[in-house]
């Protein structure tokens, strides 16, 4: 629309929405990176700071440092946030998944390792000891054969809607 006194051109409501879309998306198609840019499409994407920033796994400090511009994103953030936006374009939320799976993970690997921690304090010393503290080391080292389990339990809690 044209406003009648200056003859400009604003866009509201949907059309508005479509617009901002569309520029989220050349913004992502592009690599911006500037914190002007990421908070553009971190509200297109209808996400909070600290919303995206728990998909991140960063703080909410940091998305928020990132957004004013008093600290760079970084490569993995850009990339990220691109595909999200990317994503909702396509009407798919592959990488949101994958982002929560991993996020599941990563809890599901901190609670183990925190149980390992408060049995070894526990434990007097023995063979029961020994044998928490190389479960630990293995947890902490995260093992191939740990991240594939995790990964199953980490599918599983997905699909069953178990958390």
């Amino acid at each position: 629309q044209r406003c009648r006194t200056c003859r400009a051109v604003y866009y509201e409501g949907a059309s508005l929405k479509v617009v901002n879309r569309r520029v989220a998306g050349l913004l992502a198609q592009s690599g911006a990176s500037s914190g002007e840019a990421l908070k553009f499409m971190r509200k297109v994407l209808g996400l909070s700071a600290k919303e995206l920033a728990a998909l991140l796994s960063l703080t909410p400090e940091t998305v928020s440092r990132m957004e004013k511009g008093r600290m760079p994103a970084d490569v993995r953030t850009v990339a990220i946030i691109g595909g999200l936006v990317l994503d909702e374009l396509a009407g798919v939320s592959a990488t949101r998944a994958r982002l929560e799976a991993l996020r599941r993970m990563e809890k599901i690997r901190a609670a183990r390792i925190e149980g390992y921690r408060h049995r070894l304090r526990r434990l007097p010393s023995g063979p029961e000891r020994e044998h928490t503290a190389e479960a630990l080391r293995g947890w902490l080292a995260m093992g191939p054969r740990r991240k594939a389990t995790l990964a199953k339990v980490a599918a599983h809690g997905s699909e069953t809607g178990h958390r």
